[in-house]
């Protein structure tokens, strides 16, 4: 399985809102295997909603309209699984 944040990268646009910031920690330590209590304050900041976290970083995605999009779509959702297992 590729790094989902690896696939979002190119296509996210940066932001100092505290939620993405906060989404974008979950979602390094989601990929990298940490567990959710080392992040609790920033799931305070979604209620410990893991489908919050996703969403906040797809507002953030300039979806590609070529077949890459298909592809954002997948790393979305593969991002959204690991955060159920943390």
């Amino acid at each position: 399985m590729s790094d989902p944040l690896l696939t979002l990268a190119p296509y996210l646009a940066p932001s100092r809102e505290p939620a993405y910031l906060a989404a974008v920690r979950l979602a390094e330590a989601a990929v990298s295997g940490r567990r959710r209590a080392s992040l609790a304050a920033d799931w305070l900041t979604f209620d410990g909603q893991p489908a919050r976290v996703v969403q906040t970083l797809a507002d953030h995605v300039l979806m590609p309209t070529d077949s890459a999009r298909v592809d954002v779509y997948e790393a979305l959702g593969t991002l959204r699984d690991l955060l159920d297992l943390n």
